[in-house]
């Protein structure tokens, strides 16, 4: 058995989520409710040598964006909102069967 993939999961909300391996841009996400996942395994090993920084913008409540109702979030007395809910790392192993 050996890994395909290392996603990190990324579950936050805001506007637009950038991802910076160092100095470089390597993902972005435009916010639709949904978790944004980045494939590392690409990569590697330049992750061990450099630093991997998230960067979030806020949300306006006035944004000129198309979302389903659903997927707005509460504001309440808020203008903009920008959160991370949480982050993790899943891993996708491949298994080859011989049969």
């Amino acid at each position: 058995m050996g890994v395909r993939e290392v996603f990190l999961r990324v579950d936050y909300i805001g506007d637009i989520g950038r991802a910076y391996l160092g100095d470089r841009l390597i993902a972005d996400d435009f916010y639709f409710g949904r978790t944004w996942e980045i494939g590392l395994r690409r990569f590697a090993p330049e992750l061990f040598q450099k630093t991997l920084t998230l960067r979030f913008l806020p949300l306006r409540k006035d944004a000129p964006i198309h979302l389903p109702p659903k997927r707005w979030p509460d504001f309440g007395p808020a203008q903009e909102i920008v959160q991370v809910r949480s982050i993790d790392v899943q891993i996708e192993y491949v298994l080859k069967l011989k049969l």
